[in-house]
């Protein structure tokens, strides 16, 4: 194992139990490490928990939704992927949960979760939402037009959440309850230092739609939640080399419906090591409101600090989870998640036509 491999798997396991749990962090060893004849205890008692498949197999899936989705209260019951050697791996690390090979075996199971690689998610959400089973859809919902245009039909489903994890951060939900922006029109400044570029299924444009598509949903999300109203101008500016527009190196503003403004600076340019991931300004009615990393927020003068669960992923899980439960509707819905979409869509075609002011 070379030290740049070591130096990497630390790193995204520091991050894995910063963001979900410290089962997460085991299961993610475990499930590197290729020991197959451990088993991990499923969950204590299914009788009383909701059965839950997994559609989608990768490292996200592994370290950060399955540990959060069984702390909730899940037992995983059925594994899909088109890697049958991923699924069957994982299968053998869970008691109870079985491999198929085609998705309407597992219609059975209470509730889905959808962490298939991005392009194949309107399929997804298609094939579940006709089965009237819960669906908890991982970001984003879609990576272009033609997949939105196949969801638009499913509107009106109360049972798919999409995983905007982020407004279920401690941080975000001690910031809505202090209300100290309630009734405001705000002006907010996203900063994401999202690191060096790899090759991998998120920056395949075909099948993750690249980071811009495949990642700042959750930026635009979490904009229009803070301001409380929707986003319903973007202008977007990228830097360029040899004429050529970078969508992973850009500045996007936003005019939101309630007067609200907010710009999105996202960098692939920026070093991890020596600042944060994500830091977001917020300003409104005489105060101020800044978060590092969702580990640090401060409230005009005042200071918190949080260390665990920092995303908000276990908190997404437990309200999808009361929600399977009580047959409720889901906090996060597909119109939030299409809007979303639509916003980086209108990020995309503003950078390719010199910052032209693209109407939602």
């Amino acid at each position: 194992m070379n030290l740049n491999y070591k130096k990497g798997l630390i790193c995204e396991l520091f991050n894995i139990f910063k963001e979900g749990t410290f089962f997460g962090v085991i299961i993610y060893i475990i499930f590197k490490s290729k020991i197959k004849f451990f088993k991990i205890f499923n969950i204590l008692n299914r009788k009383n928990s909701k059965s839950l498949a997994l559609v989608g197999a990768g490292s996200h899936q592994v370290s950060i939704n399955l540990p959060c989705a069984i702390k909730s209260n899940f037992f995983i019951d059925y594994i899909f992927t088109n890697g049958s050697i991923s699924s069957h791996y994982l299968s053998n690390l869970l008691k109870y949960s079985q491999v198929q090979d085609k998705l309407k075996k597992i219609i059975r199971s209470d509730a889905v979760l959808i962490g298939s690689p991005h392009n194949l998610h309107p399929k997804h959400l298609k094939f579940f939402s006709n089965k009237n089973i819960y669906i908890y859809c991982e970001k984003p919902v879609a990576i272009d037009q033609k997949g939105i245009d196949l969801l638009k039909s499913y509107l009106d489903n109360k049972k798919i959440m999409v995983g905007f994890n982020r407004r279920f951060a401690p941080l975000i939900i001690k910031l809505k309850k202090s209300k100290i922006f309630s009734g405001e029109t705000l002006e907010i400044n996203y900063y994401v230092n999202f690191g060096n570029m790899v090759n991998n299924s998120l920056t395949d444009l075909k099948i993750g739609g690249g980071r811009l598509i495949g990642t700042c949903c959750h930026y635009v999300d979490l904009i229009s939640y803070i301001c409380e109203s929707e986003i319903e101008y973007v202008s977007a500016f990228g830097s360029s080399k040899n004429n050529e527009i970078s969508e992973n190196n850009f500045t996007s503003i936003f005019k939101l419906k309630n007067g609200s403004v907010a710009n999105l600076n996202f960098t692939s340019s920026g070093n991890r090591k020596i600042f944060p991931k994500e830091s977001i300004y917020i300003s409104g009615g005489g105060n101020l409101a800044r978060i590092y990393n969702f580990e640090t927020l401060y409230l005009n003068k005042r200071k918190f600090k949080n260390y665990r669960n920092s995303y908000g992923s276990l908190n997404a899980w437990k309200k999808f989870y009361n929600a399977v439960s009580n047959n409720l509707k889901t906090e996060i819905t597909l119109a939030d998640g299409i809007k979303a979409t639509e916003i980086t869509l209108a990020i995309k075609k503003s950078l390719n036509n010199n910052g032209k002011i693209q109407k939602l």
